[in-house]
């Protein structure tokens, strides 16, 4: 997606994306038709 925002199926697996990357997720919001959240690390 652009500007560095991502998706992922839940919080969970967004936090945990993020956390290997030694940064915070950030939530966006739902996911356009309710599929997943968006998210990005900061």
């Amino acid at each position: 997606m652009r500007d560095g925002t991502l998706r992922a199926t839940t919080y969970v697996e967004a936090t945990d994306h993020c956390a290997e990357k030694g940064t915070t997720a950030r939530m966006l919001g739902k996911a356009p038709a309710e599929k997943g959240v968006l998210f990005r690390c900061e």
